[in-house]
């Protein structure tokens, strides 16, 4: 799998290829509504992308692709293969294979699209030199967790098959991706020498082209190489590559955070490797810092471990100065000299320890007090976007209602009102799915607890409770589901008699006990 910094370049850059790709694209007219629809599942599943919902992305693709090859529009089915393809990156785990298979057949099958298109333009070279990276970054992948070389060997080809492709264009950044990926690819077959050979390489572009490559792809080679010659045990290289890349994040007026991340952990590695346990304590606080997430176990074990390594460097050095110091006194002056410097030492030790723990106290609460103030502005947040998110409903259901009035009046509709109709939904499945997610971060826990409570109950159930528990009335709740108001009248008196209420107990008294 792609290093991190380079992932982001990738899917960056094809949603800039795609964005193009769709303004210049001038579509036959019998294909227009399906081509606007298409682009609206695009930017539907680019939405679901920046919010981190993955899956959500996956199902506006897949929508859109079938469209694409239903109208049979070449062009966006080629873009769409290879975002797609893209996404398995994203979704990479290394225990689902049968995943990564999938991502396989996408990327070959953008890679094939995009070939048979009949244009040299710049966005379709631009999207295949990613097509390239995206195959080659999953067949490594790919090889790595079945242990299978012959798919690595096969990575190294497509990474190559790329170079041959890019390498007489000025696009620097794709080309220094491509060497980076394959120097990975080496990387985890265990091929040293080819290893950094192409992370030279990649390094030699960004200094033949300093002006052409961007901050964030300098940053990450120059980070590929401060790692390679930490783990090679070369610490005085890797110092000089990851000064260079701190000092160029320094140059960004919006700094990258899991950039920082990623430099300040290394500089935590490398400083251990030589014993600078100062400044790997200080690259490690830094850390944690950009992090602004309560510590775990483990993290605050190594934490530990680091200042008493710290703390133990320093008393060693005052033990050695304080021997030579007697060395140089009479006997009897040295066993009083001794004996005042073992009891300075001792309440020194006291001090010191007394101090430690109140540091670590402090940090420990400063901590948590960040934790709390970050999940209460989490839980307001979320509960802003539940209630516009229900508010957004309603108005749907209204709109809707508008436009069947309009039919009933009128008996037609223009194309305008007929495609907003097509476009609304009153709590259609991915309503209710996008609901609930904000629903449980407000409530957490809720319809686990209601499960293991009532068994037997539908989803239909879980709405109307979920509803009550937002004091919403039934009329609204009928609103929403896009029902009568007897009909929820109805399927409330049904869920009573199958969760054995009486008539006179409130749904808010059993949701009170869940």
């Amino acid at each position: 799998m792609m290093p991190c910094p380079l992932r982001i370049v990738v899917i960056c850059l094809l949603f800039a290829i795609t964005a193009k790709a769709n303004k210049r694209q001038q579509p036959a007219v019998q294909n227009k509504k399906a081509v606007q629809w298409c682009d609206s599942l695009k930017r539907q599943a680019e939405t679901h992308y920046y919010k981190n919902s993955y899956q959500g992305a996956l199902k506006s693709y897949l929508q859109a692709l079938k469209i694409a090859e239903d109208h049979r529009l070449q062009k966006e089915r080629a873009f769409l293969l290879n975002n797609i393809s893209a996404l398995y990156i994203d979704l990479y785990n290394p225990k689902n294979l049968p995943n990564t298979q999938k991502g396989l057949q996408y990327s070959q099958q953008a890679i094939d699209a995009l070939k048979a298109l009949k244009t040299d333009s710049a966005e379709k070279q631009a999207a295949l030199a990613v097509a390239y990276i995206n195959y080659g970054d999953l067949l490594n992948s790919y090889g790595t967790d079945t242990k299978q070389p012959q798919y690595q060997q096969k990575a190294i080809s497509v990474f190559n098959e790329g170079i041959d492709f890019v390498k007489n264009t000025t696009d620097y950044d794709t080309q220094i991706n491509l060497y980076t990926n394959l120097a990975y690819t080496y990387k985890n077959l265990n091929n040293k020498p080819n290893y950094f050979f192409y992370l030279q390489q990649a390094y030699r572009l960004t200094n033949q082209h300093p002006t052409a490559i961007t901050l964030y792809v300098k940053q990450g080679v120059n980070f590929a190489l401060a790692e390679y010659y930490s783990i090679s045990g070369n610490t005085s290289k890797a110092l000089l590559h990851l000064r260079k890349a701190e000092s160029l994040l320094k140059l960004e007026t919006d700094p990258n955070y899991q950039m920082m991340n990623l430099v300040y952990g290394l500089a935590n590695t490398i400083y251990q490797q030589t014993g600078n346990y100062k400044l790997a304590h200080q690259y490690q606080t830094q850390y944690w810092h950009i992090k602004d997430s309560l510590l775990n176990a483990e993290t605050l074990r190594k934490f530990e471990e680091m200042e008493v390594k710290y703390q133990s460097e320093r008393k060693g050095r005052q033990l050695k100065e304080t021997a030579l110091q007697l060395q140089n006194a009479n006997l009897m002056r040295n066993a009083l000299i001794a004996v005042a410097v073992l009891l300075c030492l001792s309440l020194f030790l006291f001090y010191r320890s007394y101090k430690n723990r109140h540091r670590a106290l402090l940090l420990k609460q400063e901590v948590a007090n960040i934790a709390l103030q970050k999940a209460e502005l989490e839980l307001t947040t979320n509960r802003q976007l539940l209630e516009r998110h229900t508010a957004s409903l309603v108005e749907k259901n209204q709109l809707i209602d508008g436009l069947q009035q309009q039919l009933l009046q009128t008996g037609k509709a223009d194309d305008h009102t007929l495609s907003k109709l097509a476009n609304s939904r009153i709590l259609t499945r991915e309503d209710w799915e996008e609901y609930k997610r904000l629903f449980d971060k407000v409530h957490p826990g809720f319809f686990i607890k209601l499960r293991s409570h009532f068994p037997d109950i539908t989803e239909a159930d879980e709405r109307i409770l979920a509803f009550s528990r937002l004091n919403i009335s039934v009329k609204e709740a009928a609103a929403l589901l896009g029902i009568s108001y007897e009909s929820m009248k109805n399927s409330r008196y049904r869920l009573r008699k199958k969760i054995g209420l009486q008539n006179d107990t409130d749904f808010k008294d059993v949701i009170g006990m869940v």
